[in-house]
């Protein structure tokens, strides 16, 4: 058996494992919004729900969905929320709330917007995610959400993460005109791909 001689110098100290980097956060994630977080919310929820409905909502509903109105109802809602299942995330890129989504305690996802210059980037899939981890902690099965007839966009949004028209319909009057919404709901599974609920 040949024997590979050790040309190692003796004298030179053993080579060391470069150090790991530290792992730099994320610029875009989501987290639970807090109050202070309401005017940038109030902002994203009325420039997405002016270019996503323009041609859809009736225009005086869309002229009374100023940043400042919709600031003040989300600050009141964060500083006292109806229930602890209630559940607010917020998309974050690069420091400023982009998008956001809010939850009340049965599941029904009330709203889940991105700002339209930060749209195509993932975010509402990590709300989405965000906001079926929040209901399973409180124990949810489900997740439930309106969307306009017309918008089909944003059915396309939810079917694809596994929502399915479950039948319902409502209609929502304004002075104007008047806007059918469809219901999507899905069913939440835990970490064995199980149903909950």
């Amino acid at each position: 058996m040949d024997v590979v001689a050790d040309t190692s110098d003796p004298r030179q100290p053993a080579p060391q494992p470069l150090p790991m980097p530290h792992p730099r956060p994320s610029p875009a994630h989501v987290r639970a919004a807090r109050p202070d977080d309401a005017e940038a919310i109030g902002s994203v929820q009325a420039r997405a729900w002016l270019a996503a409905y323009a041609g859809i909502a009736p225009r005086d509903v869309l002229n009374a969905m100023t940043p400042q109105r919709l600031a003040a109802g989300w600050q009141e809602a964060l500083k006292r929320p109806p229930s602890a299942a209630h559940g607010m995330q917020v998309a974050i890129d690069s420091g400023r709330v982009v998008g956001f989504a809010a939850c009340d305690d049965t599941g029904e996802i009330v709203t889940l917007v991105v700002d339209p210059g930060h749209q195509r980037h993932g975010h509402g899939s990590r709300l989405l995610a965000a906001t079926a981890d929040h209901a399973r902690e409180h124990g949810l099965g489900r997740l439930g959400t309106w969307c306009p007839e017309d918008d089909a966009a944003r059915q396309d949004f939810f079917v694809s993460a596994g929502f399915r028209d479950d039948g319902g319909r409502r209609r929502l009057a304004s002075e104007s005109a008047d806007v059918i919404e469809i219901h999507l709901a899905a069913i939440l599974t835990d970490d064995t791909g199980e149903g909950r609920g």
